[in-house]
Parts: C-alpha cells; structure tokens; sequence
C-alpha cells in the first residue's frame, strides 16, 4: 500500500495535548515501527490467535463477569468503527463534535453471539481495517494534524489512529495473557 509521504508525521507518538489523558494507555502499546504496517500486520494476528476456535472456544471467560472471545473480538470491530469514523470525521473537516461511546451498552445492544459468529466478526475486523487503512494513507498531509472534538476532547486525526492501533493491540495482549491465546 503506497502511503502519504507525510509517513514520518503518522509515525511519530502523539504528543499529550492531542487526545484523552486516559487514550495515552492505548498509544502507549503501540509496538515502534511503521504505523501502516502495523495496521496492516494486526487483523492478521488476530486471525491467527481466534481464526480457528471451536465454538466453545469462542464463549471462553476468563473469569466470571468477563468478556467471551466472542465479545471481545465484537467489541474490538466496534472500537474499529468509531476510531476509523473519528479520523475521517475530522480529516474531512467536519467541525461537529462527536460523542463518545460506552463499551457496555454497545456489548449490550450487539447481544452476542445471537446476531454474529466468531468468523463473522473476525472477516469485518479485515474488511474494515483493510478499508481504513486505505482511506487513510489517502488522506492529504496538511489533515493528519488536523484537529475535532470526539468525547468532549480535543483530539488530531493522528491519535484517533494511534488509539485505534493501540487499542487492538491492547486487546491481543488480553487474548495472549488473559485467554492463553498464542498466533
């Protein structure tokens, strides 16, 4: 994929007074390296930790009150969405201020695993990523600067990414430490 010659700008960390305080937990999971090829690199991890999971697999807790398998990778196309939405919203120039969004009540709607299955999460976590990834390395050098309010917070179309990437990898950490499971 042929990315922006602003590459340098995407893969620098964002600084603290461009998002969430508490988002930095995220950036700072990111592994070092290109940003892109990480994107690119993470549904195929993914896909190998969960990609062949028996449906038994898929509804494991790690402990009571804990996500399934099944929910985290939902929760994690969710996640995918509303990054990849924020990042676009403000690179197109969009001055509304968007929301912010409780993980609970989206886990709650999504009401897993009645309306999806594991191999039907785990295909839009690619389709998506592959399609953000896209948009993204389009976008204009002068927009991933650019600045928008998401959750109250004044945050760049650069950490919005970073988040996304950050927060996926957070979650494979979970799947390595929590759920024992290895690519």
């Amino acid at each position: 994929m042929t990315v922006t010659k602003a590459a340098s700008v995407w893969n620098e960390k964002p600084q603290p007074d461009e998002g969430k305080a508490s988002h930095f937990r995220y950036i700072e999971q990111v592994p070092a390296g290109d940003l892109f090829e990480t994107l690119a690199r993470q549904p195929a991890q993914l896909a190998a930790m969960v990609g062949n999971l028996t449906g038994e697999q898929w509804a494991y807790r790690y402990a009571e009150g804990k996500w399934s398998v099944l929910q985290l990778v939902g929760h994690l196309a969710d996640a995918e969405r509303i990054q990849a939405f924020r990042a676009f919203h403000i690179a197109r120039g969009d001055r509304n201020p968007l929301p912010g969004w409780e993980e609970g009540d989206y886990m709650r709607e999504a009401r897993f695993p009645e309306f999806e299955t594991g191999p039907s999460l785990l295909d839009q976590i690619v389709y998506l990523r592959s399609a953000n990834a896209r948009m993204l390395a389009g976008l204009a050098p002068d927009t991933i600067m650019r600045r928008g309010i998401a959750n109250d917070v004044n945050i760049t179309v650069r950490s919005a990414v970073w988040v996304l990437v950050g927060h996926c990898q957070h979650h494979i950490n979970i799947l390595r430490e929590r759920y024992g499971l290895t690519p």
